[in-house]
């Protein structure tokens, strides 16, 4: 086991060398790791070669350095020192990659600590030094681990969460160079042992034993309570003076589909889809060849998956789909070390498989092919001429209405309604092709959007022309649903459970996108099952016609315990939330120890009985002494639960997310102890 660090040039460079250690920030070091470097801080040099010269060990991986800040390569006094440090010694040891570092360095140093039982687990340890005082942080080892700490005197065991401390004379044994203790917590358990010099006065560590398990069963009263203040756009944009409550972002739709009011089975006919991320296109390719001209017109699809031949192989047209506002679903484009920086790409046309180049996402070259056919119909307002903006790769052909068009145009004429697009490009690229409205003013270019969103000169795409359908939409809600907005393009019905339910259209936008409110007519204790049906506006079809989250509010309602994550209406939520149960207690168990344990949660848990906290957690183990809480009887236990910005982020066009997983998991049981 061996416990380490991580400094840079200044922490180095601040470093005391004492007997052949390297003493930084509380810590003592009898190992110096060195990675592979040609250029190094001048300082560093001179620090490795005063810690080499103690008798301490350097280690240094693949190649040596060469110049430092102070001079270059030819630099007599900066190649002396060089020379001199990694001149050949017992305590210099080279190593080709990070690999060979550990089985180097075995048995050449005496180590600070030892785990002398077997375990099964990857352990964890950090030892620090604060005054007098030598202190170690363990965490994954089980009860009952023998370990060996090279420090002794007095040791105590310090818990975290109570701020209690307990004696471990009796689990202790003084050795010649330290002490052995036999840890008394689970590997769940953060153990600091703490050494220190002259008597303790805390109290002799007691361990408890579990006379019986009690499950804590059913369901729980459950209540939001958010927590990201969004009154600057820290977590949504735009800013808006709010916590940010529970938002559908991802829904189930179906195209075309008879509703008939009873419980809906997902099926393969579903596709679950984020809002805004509409069909726009047609695709087909990568292919290894491009047809003729007269080939391509014959191919145009009139729907989503017609199949071509080319080349004695068929080839089947898919949906392309895009937000105009965040592009394509899950390509971010280029991030630099810290995500987005208010940036967004304006290029929705994204050809090619994607790859990570420095901490953002390409396009390149597939194997099948270089050739790419997009197939869709551009909706005019009105016959006219309209503006033509393409970016830096152009399509290689270009048909509108049939017939060709010269790449380099930029202005056509267009008939009212749909207008037939086909667009041919010849390589692997990022780039746009939009047709607008001329001389319309064109709006400032929001963060984290692209330069079209909410520019009403863009003319819409629609796969479909002007065809009239509708779409079935369908989320789990959150529980306690009251009401909810949303805003649409198209004709909103509403179904809670198979109720209809009454919406309020609110104000219309001037490109027909119509803000809803619809009031619950039986508000919901548990999840309801939500059904839109919404017969699209033409050129906003599929998940195109919600092109915002739909926003819930929830009244206290109930929730079996799990991973709330799995409902839609909560998957994407970020915050608090508030589990209340009711538990009965009989008067002989309150003769003994008493203890909730919660199971597991994500992320941090409060504990509450009878309006009394008993502790916060931020890891597990998720356990809490309610002894002096309780009384006969029935009892009030409530749980607030925060999880992580990882579900807020699960719709955000960026490469930093974590898992999603949230709430009170379980199972939660009352433990009856007895004190050993």
């Amino acid at each position: 086991m061996i416990d380490k660090g991580v400094y840079g040039a200044f922490m180095l460079a601040r470093a005391e060398v004492k007997n052949g250690e390297l003493h930084i920030a509380g810590e003592k070091f009898k190992v110096l790791v060195i990675p592979s470097m040609k250029v190094i801080r001048h300082a560093s040099l001179q620090k490795i070669q005063e810690f080499k010269n103690s008798g301490g060990i350097v280690v240094n991986i693949g190649e040596q350095p060469v110049v430092t800040e102070w001079s270059g390569a030819k630099d007599t006094d900066v190649s002396k020192l060089i020379s001199a440090v990694y001149a050949k010694a017992p305590n210099l040891i080279q190593c080709k990659d990070e690999t060979e570092v550990v089985p180097a360095i075995s048995g050449k140093y005496s180590p600070g600590f030892k785990i002398l039982s077997e375990i099964s687990s990857q352990p964890y340890v950090m030892h620090r030094i604060v005054g007098n005082r030598d202190i170690y942080a363990l965490y994954n080892l089980p009860a009952g681990t023998k370990c060996f700490f090279k420090a002794k005197g007095n040791v105590e065991l310090w818990n975290p969460w109570t701020t209690e401390i307990s004696s471990l004379s009796k689990l202790a044994i003084p050795t010649k160079d330290g002490t052995e203790i036999t840890l008394p917590l689970s590997e769940k358990e953060m153990q600091i042992i703490v050494f220190t010099n002259g008597k303790s006065s805390a109290k002799d560590f007691v361990g408890s034993m579990i006379l019986k398990t009690i499950p804590v069963e059913g369901n729980w009263e459950f209540e939001l309570k958010p927590s990201l203040d969004n009154q600057w756009g820290d977590f949504q944009l735009p800013a808006t003076k709010e916590m940010l409550g529970a938002q559908v972002r991802q829904l189930y739709y179906a195209e075309n589909k008879d509703y008939t009011g009873s419980e809906i089975k997902f099926d393969e006919s579903w596709e679950k889809q984020t809002c805004a991320y509409g069909k726009q296109f047609l695709k087909l390719g990568a292919l290894p060849v491009c047809p003729t001209e007269q080939e391509l017109l014959k191919m145009i699809p009139q729907k989503e998956g017609e199949t071509v031949k080319i080349e004695n192989k068929d080839y089947q047209w898919t949906a392309y789909g895009f937000s105009w506002q965040h592009g394509v679903e899950g390509d971010y484009g280029h991030q630099g070390y810290h995500g987005l920086k208010g940036q967004m790409y304006d290029n929705f046309i994204r050809l090619g498989k994607l790859e990570e180049y420095k901490h953002s996402l390409r396009r390149a070259t597939e194997p099948a092919g270089n050739f790419y056919i997009l197939a869709t119909s551009v909706i005019a307002p009105s016959d006219g001429t309209f503006d033509i903006l393409t970016g830096d790769t152009k399509p290689s052909l270009f048909f509108i209405n049939g017939t060709k068009t010269d790449v380099n145009s930029t202005s056509v004429s267009l008939k009212k309604g749909a207008n037939s697009l086909l667009l041919v490009y010849n390589k692997a690229c990022e780039t746009y092709l939009v047709f607008r409205k001329m001389n319309r003013p064109r709006p400032s270019k929001q963060p984290v959007s692209m330069c079209w969103y909410q520019d009403y000169g863009v003319l819409p795409y629609d796969t479909e022309g002007t065809n009239s359908s509708f779409g079935l939409f369908a989320f789990e809600s959150a529980p306690g649903l009251q009401s909810f907005t949303l805003s649409a393009y198209g004709n909103v019905q509403v179904w809670a459970d198979g109720i209809g339910q009454k919406e309020v259209a609110g104000e219309r936008q001037a490109d027909g996108l119509t803000a809803y409110t619809v009031n619950l007519s039986n508000p919901k204790i548990s999840s309801a099952q939500i059904v839109l049906k919404i017969d699209y506006q033409t050129g906003y079809r599929g998940m195109a016609a919600i092109p915002k989250y739909i926003r819930q509010t929830c009244g206290t309602g109930t929730i079996t315990l799990g991973d709330w994550s799995e409902i839609d209406g909560l998957r994407a939520y970020a915050g608090g939330a508030l589990y209340r149960k009711i538990i009965s207690i009989s008067a002989d168990d309150l003769k003994n120890k008493l203890e909730i344990d919660l199971g597991d949660l994500v992320s941090s848990g409060e504990l509450f009985v009878n309006g009394n906290s008993a502790g916060i957690r931020l890891s597990p183990p998720w356990k809490f002494d309610i002894t002096p809480l309780v009384k006969p009887g029935e009892n009030k236990v409530e749980v607030i639960i925060y999880n992580t910005l990882a579900n807020n982020y699960t719709t955000i066009p960026t490469r930093y997310r974590g898992s999603i997983k949230s709430g009170l998991i379980g199972p939660v049981s009352l433990k009856v102890m007895s004190l050993k």
